[in-house]
């Protein structure tokens, strides 16, 4: 994916400039990562259990199916997404 025409601020802590700037453009561009309430990407934070199980779900498509079933937590375990990860990531 070509993300060059996206060289602006795409979080408001992620602008043009930010190492991993790219990557996160791309994932935003796909709509798999949305930020805060705040508009803030957060990039030197861990990851939470449940946004990383919702980013798998959105890009495996499973994301508006899943709402529908009982959230993306419970739909990620019983397609065995989460199969032998420890509850909550840790």
């Amino acid at each position: 994916m070509d993300v060059s025409a996206l060289r602006r601020q795409v979080f408001g802590d992620v602008g043009p400039d930010y190492e991993y700037f790219d990557e996160i453009a791309a994932v935003k561009s796909l709509g798999l990562a949305v930020g805060d309430t705040s508009g803030n990407f957060l990039p030197n934070d861990n990851i939470r259990y449940q946004d990383a199980v919702e980013m798998l779900m959105k890009l495996l498509g499973y994301y508006e199916y899943a709402q529908k079933r009982g959230g993306t937590e419970a739909v990620a375990a019983k397609i065995g997404l989460t199969k032998n990860v420890p509850s909550g990531g840790g």
